[in-house]
């Protein structure tokens, strides 16, 4: 009797790369413009029941 390796797959584990925060802050560039995606998310109001909690604080409702 043979063994198929179709009836046991191997898995094969690539190496992570280990990230280092330092190293992924010098890739930002402090200076960039923010992307039109986020300054549209950022200037738009809000459109419902939206709660914001600041720590220490009670829940309240969205700024209008």
């Amino acid at each position: 009797m043979t063994q198929d390796k179709r009836d046991r797959p191997e898995v094969v584990r690539v190496p992570q790369k280990k990230h280092v925060l330092a190293d992924l802050i010098a890739q930002c560039d402090p200076r960039a413009p923010l992307p039109t995606d986020l300054a549209l998310w950022d200037a738009a109001k809000p459109s419902g029941e939206e709660a914001w909690q600041m720590p220490g604080r009670r829940l309240r409702s969205a700024p209008n």
